[in-house]
């Protein structure tokens, strides 16, 4: 009687693992057709990056957004439609706009920095402003939520998430905030907002 032929474990394995990554593709594919993965919104992406690129990044030297804001020749809103974004304190307001959308930079006197989106998809927005602050590192700090509040405004339900470095010794530390609504009635759908505050 003819002996079968013995098998090598690697001559077992190599059809073993090809049957087996078939299938693992073939699940990929299944799956890859029954999950919808829709990209970020790019009006959101452009507000967010705005903040990143003025507030975030200028909010130890004001000044500085300031004279960049002059370079890039933004539009600077004169007082009376300026007050609205600045909550009638000192300061000033520019009108970025780009082919996603235009939005408003308001750099109040003191230091509290904002940028305003007329329209944006609130999903997104706070997706990707909580991803942005939390990647945010100082030294001595650690970034932690602090407020997360709904209500009922004239404008339609609104959402509030705070963000603030929590220091572990004295000093200054920013504090961020974001409004949103998905309110189509509303001025602006999107709020984003750094300040600067001690801790004694």
């Amino acid at each position: 009687m003819n002996k079968a032929p013995k098998l090598s474990p690697r001559a077992i394995s190599r059809p073993l693992l090809a049957l087996v990554g078939s299938l693992v593709l073939a699940g990929s594919a299944a799956l890859a057709q029954e999950v919808n993965v829709e990209p970020m919104d790019k009006t959101s992406e452009a507000f967010v990056s705005l903040f990143s690129s003025t507030c975030v990044k200028y909010y130890r030297s004001p000044e500085k957004l300031v004279e960049e804001m002059g370079t890039k020749g933004a539009p600077e809103l004169e007082a009376d439609k300026s007050s609205v974004y600045l909550h009638d304190q000192p300061g000033k307001a520019w009108v970025v706009s780009d082919g996603h959308g235009a939005f408003v930079v308001a750099l109040r006197e003191s230091g509290t920095c904002s940028v305003f989106a007329q329209r944006a998809k609130e999903v997104d927005v706070q997706l990707m402003f909580a991803s942005l602050v939390t990647s945010i590192k100082v030294p001595d700090a650690t970034m932690i939520k602090v407020a997360d509040k709904r209500s009922d405004t004239p404008q339609g339900p609104s959402h509030y998430v705070a963000y603030a470095q929590d220091r572990k010794t004295p000093g200054p530390y920013a504090r961020f905030g974001l409004t949103t609504t998905s309110s189509e009635s509303a001025s602006f759908q999107a709020l984003a907002t750094l300040s600067m505050a001690i801790k004694q």
